[in-house]
C-alpha cells in the first residue's frame, strides 16, 4: 500500500469547510426549471460565469429578477450576523437543460474557493430554444472571524472560471 503524500501548507495556513445550505424554492409559473431564472424580470445575461455575494441585507434589493422571487424572499429574511449568501451562475444560455451545482466552499484566511460544477445538454436529447440563466444559490455559515475583504473564486473542473472580492462583515 503506497502512503499519500500531501504538500506542506505554509506556516499559517488554515482551511476550513464551510457548511452549505440550499436556499431553493419551489419553481413560479415563469421559471420552470430548477436553479433558473425567473425570465418575467431581467436576468444575468453575461455569457460567461457569474459570481454574486450577499453579505448584508440591503444587497438583495439588486437580486429582482436574477433570482426567484421565493429565493429573494428567504434572502431578505437571512440572519446575516451568521450566514451570507453565495450565487454562482453558469451564463447565459440559448438553449435549455443546462445546470449549476454548487458542490463545496473552503475558506483559507481572507480567501474562499467555491468547486462547482457545470453540467450542459446531453447532445443526443433534445433541447428546446428556451433563454435561460442557470444558477445555484446556497446560504454559508459564518464559521470563525470573517469582517474583512475575501476574495472569492469559483472553480469548475479544476479551473478558476469567476472570482471578485467583497467585504463580509
Amino acid at each position: 500500500m503506497t502512503k499519500r503524500r500531501f504538500a506542506r501548507r505554509p506556516e499559517g495556513y488554515h482551511c476550513t469547510r464551510l457548511s452549505l445550505r440550499l436556499l431553493g424554492l419551489p419553481m413560479g409559473p415563469a421559471a420552470r426549471r430548477p436553479g433558473m431564472a425567473d425570465l418575467s424580470g431581467k436576468v444575468y445575461e453575461d455569457k460567461r460565469p457569474g459570481l454574486l455575494i450577499i453579505a448584508r441585507s440591503e444587497e438583495t434589493a439588486g437580486l429582482k429578477g436574477l433570482v426567484r422571487p421565493e429565493a429573494q424572499a428567504r434572502l431578505q429574511g437571512l440572519d446575516y450576523d451568521h450566514y451570507f449568501a453565495v450565487v454562482v451562475f453558469q451564463g447565459w444560455k440559448t438553449t435549455n437543460r443546462y445546470g449549476v451545482q454548487i458542490e463545496r466552499i473552503a475558506r483559507w484566511g481572507s480567501g474562499v474557493t467555491i468547486y462547482a460544477r457545470f453540467s450542459e445538454p446531453d447532445p443526443n436529447k433534445e433541447r428546446g430554444p428556451e433563454i435561460t440563466s442557470p444558477y445555484h444559490l446556497v446560504q454559508v455559515k459564518k464559521v470563525g472571524r470573517w469582517e474583512q475583504e475575501i476574495a472569492f473564486q469559483v472553480v469548475v473542473d479544476g479551473t478558476n472560471v469567476t472570482s471578485l472580492s467583497h467585504y463580509v462583515p
